[in-house]
């Protein structure tokens, strides 16, 4: 063949191998683009990563790389990676759905408050009081309520016992001060000493004498007092507080007794209706 042909036909081949090279490459770029248009495309539709933060705040992200420290990040519409510490973040949450725990979160335990034990005070007449006794004093004991403050106090007369709360009981007084109707005379105090009705309520003085069978003086006395105790207990009345006492009968004469005296009990009289009417 003509040389100037053949030297033709070699440089047509070149020519044409670097056109078929051209082309394979812009598909190949094509190719490249639609991938990675479809990867974006994917990322922002299905499979965006969720931060949840050791606040509670949740963040839906594209994750761009996690090391030991830190994760670094991108937001919708970012170029630049963010990047937030480890510390800060509670877990990740995978677009696959895989679950990443970076720290764990303790619940606070509400401390659990411990159940103050208390004291009893048990009232004459079986009102008991739940408290916690700061002092025992000489004539009253000083005490509060739980989670107050104040300072209160009660006389020991009005105390039956005060129950502590290791079990320790202390009596002040036995429980003869009550409520008393009439069949139960036998349980009135008679008393000389007005200390022993102070914080008690007056209701009324009453007076007896003895009955006329006696024999002696003692007995007198004692037939007194009995009248006296059974006209309290009709009163309601916890206590008689003697004011006068008195001997009667002489020589060749049958021994007589008097008592005059003031009946207290643990509630005051009721009102009457002028008095109710008054405090209106």
């Amino acid at each position: 063949m003509d040389l100037f042909l053949i030297s033709k036909m070699k440089k047509n081949s070149c020519l044409l191998l670097l056109l078929i090279s051209a082309c394979h490459l812009n598909n190949t770029q094509a190719n490249i683009n639609v991938s990675e248009n479809k990867f974006q495309q994917s990322n922002a539709t299905n499979n965006m990563d969720t931060l949840i933060m050791l606040s509670g705040k949740k963040m839906v992200v594209s994750l761009y790389k996690i090391n030991n420290d830190n994760v670094s990040y991108k937001m919708t519409g970012e170029k630049n990676p963010i990047l937030v510490d480890k510390k800060d973040i509670q877990e990740i949450i995978l677009g696959t759905g895989k679950i990443i725990e970076v720290n764990k979160t303790v619940a606070k335990e509400e401390p659990v408050k411990k159940e103050e034990r208390l004291d009893t005070i048990v009232k004459l007449g079986g009102k008991k009081l739940l408290v916690k006794v700061i002092k025992i004093n000489e004539k009253d004991v000083t005490y509060t309520f739980p989670e107050k403050t104040d300072n209160l106090s009660i006389l020991r007369k009005d105390i039956e016992k005060v129950i502590f709360q290791n079990g320790h009981r202390e009596v002040f007084n036995p429980p003869v001060l009550m409520m008393i109707d009439e069949t139960q005379w036998e349980a009135v105090l008679v008393t000389e000493n007005p200390e022993e009705v102070e914080g008690l309520f007056l209701r009324g003085t009453i007076s007896a004498s003895s009955s006329s069978d006696c024999r002696d003086n003692k007995s007198a006395k004692q037939s007194a007092i009995i009248r006296l105790q059974k006209k309290a207990a009709n009163m309601k009345a916890s206590v008689i507080l003697i004011t006068k006492a008195q001997a009667k009968g002489g020589y060749g004469e049958n021994p007589g007794y008097k008592i005059n005296g003031n009946a207290y009990g643990l509630e005051p009289l009721p009102k009457t209706d002028a008095e109710k009417k008054s405090a209106k």
